[in-house]
């Protein structure tokens, strides 16, 4: 999976993804949240809500606060069904976003 690319302190990035493992349409849950767990390993996003776009697809806008280590993060969306079951998207590892250095 290619990575989600976005500069330090950008705070108008959204990530738009495909989440071509889930088994619901996304149109249909209860809600999708999004974890990133930074380079260092500490926590950079825990359970934000994200928007769904359509029957598989998701987007999330990131803050410049969100991501404030430069670097690979993974990611992983949680999917929430209305029975209280959660289905975790990718299944097979993670999600990359890598944080890139501003020139200034």
């Amino acid at each position: 999976m290619a990575a989600h690319v976005r500069k330090l302190d950008d705070d108008h990035t959204t990530w738009t993804q495909t989440l071509d493992d889930v088994e619901a349409d996304l149109t249909t849950v209860s809600g999708v949240t999004l974890y990133v767990e930074a380079p260092d390993g500490t926590t950079a996003v825990s359970g934000a809500s994200v928007t769904v776009v359509d029957a598989d697809t998701v987007s999330y806008t990131f803050s410049a606060s969100d991501l404030s280590q430069t670097g690979g993060h993974n990611a992983e969306f949680h999917i929430a069904y209305s029975d209280s079951t959660t289905e975790i998207s990718p299944k097979d590892g993670y999600y990359g976003v890598r944080v890139v250095q501003n020139l200034n």
